[in-house]
């Protein structure tokens, strides 16, 4: 018997090359298969509750589940493995199909199968349950003992971290649809079924029609509402079997599956139209768009390929955008019948061919006599495309350094798209789509344009000395082919544009996220997959270098990076590293750190510098890579950005290096402004990051509790949540795991812990401690009304005790500086709730006291970071703390003093009129369970009295208030003088307590008080004993803290 635990490191390498659903359930029945299980089945209910079954594997299986009905939401049918499973999100195991009464309904088709016990798997997605897996075994209680449990628990896991990275990488984050990479992989799916099931396939390409006025009259903010409402209006027309993706701008791609033949699809096409052409309340206003639609029929169309389909969809969308003021359909299908714009003749200037179309039966006739020409000159003709290649360098620099086979098909090629230009049979559609491709081939190559028309020149001048020789008499047919080369030019001009545009959405998209994320982990995702959606770029991964010199890739894209960190953990090859001498140190990314330069290799077969990694790279299909050095605050390289290429060079074309300047630039503006705003993060690899986002969702997050205390009464106000991520018996701080999260993953961290906090809150009530609690809303949070849905949603669920309200603290960024309404307005929802505001961190990053005269914050928090280091200079620490308060208490707002230590600072601060305050001196963080005993043994919090000050640092503190009294009521008053005297009152309960009544500190309070009379704290002798007091009280305060 195989021992599963043996097969979990297999699984594990194959999910993380997995690019779809389809595909992970594939990959989980063929582990079962492997780990010696006779039968599996993954799937998922449909819209009814039947169970779907979307991979199964193993002897009787597929007869079984023909035979049975299996269900997910009620009935006896639901009441099985499966069922449950799916219910509570748990593993659910039968031990014995034969002593188990809610197997009755499936007890005589598995009799058959020979089934004995079954456990079934939860597949969870970060939306919930989204499928569940089988396991089928002819042996009672396979399922229940070690380690199968502890094993499918892992199961569980890493497929849930499979659907988190198929979600992130296959969804559009605008409309919450499928992304285009998700298209690709239900297209492919969609023609197999197609295939398989005999039915018909309808592929419609969608842009809407005058999208661009929406933006430009209302702002990007509405477009994107009206994006987001018309995806739910084509998710709520569509059939459970029908697939909706969007494809990026205002385009959208539909796929309708399982067409018995064209007259299903119309209603279903009228459904669409009718649902995105009513109109759109949004806000205040009401929008109204239409939409145009390319459709393509398979297959019923010439074409089987996934991307020769979607090239149809986008020729027919053209047409109906073409013919939209006199179309009577929305659609269009693509064909001479319904293009008329395709169907221009064009007039040669050859008396015998003049009025003969390019393409079509006269033009067949006249062109096959070129089928003889062709094939007795490709090899003359090669070897003068060799001879003219030398006059274009950066083509002949890269040409060289191509292995021979690579050679030999690119001279393969050369010659098959010369006899497409004159195959008799071909089409414009077929001409235009593959001159297209091959001019996206040429720009990313560097191939000239004008080169490019000076070889086409070369060929027909061989062609015409070849017909005009009397070798045939062909020469009828050469103005038809040189109007085709002056089309297939023109075509691939276009190939070249697409090129450019996609280049340019990518600096957009780069732009976007330099001056936007608010986080490292943002920029550096974002990054790379805004990079791998470019045809020249098939992988990238930016990297820091770790304590041991070693690159740490951060953030990934592209199944070649997946497979480099295979083989670094295998030890198949070395990691890249700054260090020259370490065995990864000489490949183009060390060299880009070291020189701070973009460097970049032609190619990974003749390149000596990349030779540990060239058969991993080959393998993966990549031929070259560029680095990008990218630079943080100082200007120092902080890490690499590597981008993996298909095509030779580099990416070296003038194009090219533009693209990657700006990228250096950019993103390094982007680094270097997260860093000034946050700090630079600690180095931390993709695994572990995955890592702690995994935790955040399986279970592993953990909150802690810190008393907030009224420093005047002594009562506990609030408990601060704090969150902590567990794995095993470590408890991880925020420090570590927070540098890994991306924003969806933050809203995922204020979710969970906001409902454990306001269930914690209600749990020590029930204890008697009536308290709120307070949470950490991200900056971006306020701006995102998914947090205000989902704080309302749990303060319906879980409603804290009567008195308590929830507080959410928010640290101020420039992020506030973008909000597309005043802030006021943002806040004013969350006020409905009864929720209270504190600005978090004043004195630290963009928090400010000026930002209370625009938001109505209740509450202001002095940082940590400003009292810990206080002890060097306490009269600065204190001045600062006093002023920062008399100001907030101006502006309407309480104070929170954070990091208080020990009790001396603790009655410092309430001196200076804090009015709370919060710290390792008061208590640590604490689990939920252990507050109310803390609250039972420590309230009230003993109160300090200002008039009998206990430590030298609140003497400190109120000597401070006192001058500042002094210096508000002027010189020579009455009251100036009785305030003077009261100098010796403050500090004589002090001097007292330590027996200091004849010490120096003594006299110089009695000096000081007489120098003050006069008010004037300017005069020579007062700065004298003023400063002489401050230094023999800092000797007290420096004694007292050292105690």
């Amino acid at each position: 018997m195989i021992e599963p635990l043996t097969t979990l490191i297999d699984l594990g390498r194959r999910l993380l090359r997995v690019e779809s659903r389809e595909a992970l359930d594939q990959v989980l029945v063929d582990w079962v298969l492997a780990s010696g299980v006779d039968g599996a089945w993954s799937g998922r209910p449909d819209a009814e509750g039947h169970m779907r079954y979307c991979a199964w594997g193993g002897a009787g299986v597929a007869e079984y589940l023909r035979a049975v009905t299996i269900r997910a939401d009620t009935g006896p049918s639901a009441e099985g493995p499966a069922g449950r499973a799916w219910r509570t999100g748990t593993i659910q195991t039968t031990a014995d199909w034969d002593r188990s009464p809610e197997m009755a309904p499936w007890r005589e088709a598995g009799a058959l199968a020979g089934w004995r016990s079954t456990s079934a798997v939860p597949l969870a997605g970060p939306e919930g349950p989204v499928g569940v897996l089988l396991l089928y075994s002819h042996e009672p209680d396979r399922f229940s003992t070690h380690p199968w449990h502890q094993v499918l628990e892992h199961v569980a896991l890493v497929a849930g971290m499979t659907l988190h990275r198929l979600n992130l990488a296959l969804t559009d984050h605008l409309t919450g649809l499928p992304n285009r990479r998700a298209m690709e992989a239900q297209l492919e799916g969609a023609l197999n079924r197609s295939a398989r099931h005999k039915r018909l396939l309808a592929i419609g390409l969608l842009d809407l029609d005058d999208f661009k006025p929406v933006n430009d009259t209302y702002g990007h903010t509405m477009g994107d509402k009206v994006l987001r409402e018309l995806a739910e209006r084509l998710r709520d027309t569509s059939r459970s079997n029908d697939f909706v993706a969007r494809m990026g701008g205002d385009e959208f791609l539909l796929i309708f599956e399982d067409l018995e033949d064209l007259d299903d699809l119309e209603p279903l096409l009228e459904r669409v139209d009718a649902r995105l052409t009513a109109p759109l309340p949004i806000d205040d206003l009401t929008v109204r768009v239409g939409a145009s639609l390319g459709l393509v029929i398979y297959p019923l169309c010439e074409q089987d390929s996934p991307g020769e389909l979607l090239r149809l969809a986008d020729r027919a969308l053209y047409q109906a955008k073409a013919r939209k003021g006199t179309r009577t359909t929305w659609w269009s299908l693509p064909g001479e019948d319904h293009a008329p714009a395709l169907n221009r003749q064009r007039v040669l200037p050859h008396p015998a061919t003049e009025s003969v179309p390019l393409y079509g039966e006269t033009a067949a006739r006249l062109l096959i006599p070129l089928r003889e020409v062709l094939a007795r000159s490709t090899e003359d003709l090669i070897r003068a495309f060799r001879d003219h290649i030398a006059t274009n360098p950066g083509a002949a620099e890269i040409l060289g350094k191509l292995t021979a086979v690579e050679s030999a098909r690119i001279e393969d090629n050369l010659a098959a798209h010369f006899r497409m230009i004159s195959d008799p049979e071909l089409s414009e559609l077929r001409h235009r789509v593959a001159a297209e491709r091959a001019g996206c081939v040429h720009c990313i190559m560097g191939v000239d344009q004008g080169w490019l028309i000076n070889v086409y020149s070369l060929w027909l001048a061989r062609l015409r000395s070849i017909a005009g020789s009397g070798v045939l008499r062909a020469h009828l047919a050469l103005p038809i082919l040189d109007q085709r080369l002056t089309a297939d030019a023109e075509f691939q001009a276009a190939g070249y544009e697409q090129v450019a545009r996609a280049r340019e959405q990518v600096r957009t998209r780069i732009d976007t996220l330099a001056w936007t994320s608010e986080r490292y982990a943002d920029l550096i995702e974002g990054a790379v997959q805004a990079v791998v959606e470019l045809q020249e770029v098939v992988a990238a991964a930016i990297a820091r270098p770790n304590e041991q010199s070693i690159f740490l890739p951060e953030a990934i894209a592209g199944d070649a990076c997946l497979r480099y960190l295979e083989a670094v953990q295998s030890g198949a090859v070395p990691p890249i590293a700054t260090d020259p001498s370490f065995p990864g140190g000489r490949g183009i990314g060390p060299q880009s750190w070291r020189t701070h330069t973009i460097q970049r290799n032609i190619h990974f077969a003749t390149d000596p510098d990349v030779s540990p990694w060239r058969d991993l790279a080959l393998d993966a299909g990549v031929c070259s890579v560029a680095s990008v050095p990218l630079s943080g605050v100082g200007g120092q390289t902080e890490a690499i950005l590597l981008l993996f290429s298909p095509f030779p060079g580099g990416l070296n074309t003038a194009g090219q290096r533009a693209l990657l300047e700006h990228l250096e630039r950019t993103l390094s503006l982007g680094i270097t402004r997260i860093e000034a705003e946050a700090g630079r993060t600690q180095v931390q690899a993709l695994p572990e990051r995955l890592h702690y986002r995994v935790l955040l969702r399986n279970g592993g997050l953990v909150m802690h509790y810190q008393p907030v205390v009224n420093l005047r009464t002594g009562h506990v106000v609030k408990m601060e949540a704090l969150a902590r991520l567990r794995h095993g018996e470590e408890l991880i701080p925020p420090a570590r795991f927070l540098p890994a999260f991306v924003a969806e993953d933050l809203f995922e961290l204020f979710r969970l812990g906001l409902v454990t906090a306001l269930d914690a809150s209600r749990s020590w009530a029930r204890e008697g401690l009536s308290v709120g609690v307070s949470v950490n809303l991200p900056p971006e949070g306020l701006l995102d009304r998914r947090y205000l849905e989902v704080t309302r949603e749990a303060l319906a669920d879980h409603p804290l005790p009567e008195g308590c309200h929830l507080s959410l603290e928010v640290l101020e960024t420039k992020e506030f500086a973008r909000a597309d309404r005043p802030l006021v307005e943002h806040i004013a929802p969350y006020r409905a709730l009864g929720v209270e505001f504190a600005e978090d961190d004043l004195g630290t990053g963009y928090s400010n006291l000026s930002r209370l005269r625009e938001l109505p914050f209740d509450v202001v928090k002095i940082d940590k970071s400003l009292v810990l280091p206080g002890r060097e200079d306490p009269t600065r620490l204190l001045n600062l703390i006093g002023q920062l308060t008399a100001l907030a208490h101006a502006l309407g707002a309480r104070v929170v003093v954070e990091g208080l230590a020990d009790a001396s600072l603790i009655e410092a601060v309430a001196t200076l009129g804090a009015d709370f305050g919060q710290g390792f001196g008061i208590s640590p963080p604490l689990p939920a369970e252990d507050i109310p005993r803390w609250a039972k043994a420590h309230l009230p919090w003993v109160r300090s009295d200002p008039r009998r000050p206990r430590s030298a640092l609140a003497v400190l503190a109120g000597f401070l208030q006192w001058q500042a009294r002094v210096v508000l009521l002027g010189s020579d008053t009455p009251l100036t003088e009785q305030l003077a005297a009261h100098l010796s009152t403050l500090v004589a309960p002090y001097l007292e307590a330590h027996t200091l009544q004849e010490s120096a500190l003594a006299r110089i309070v009695h000096q000081l008080g007489e120098t003050a009379r006069t008010g004037d704290l300017e005069a020579p002798d007062y700065c004298t004993h003023r400063q002489r007091f401050v230094t023999l009280l800092a000797e007290h305060i420096r004694t007292e803290a050292s105690e």
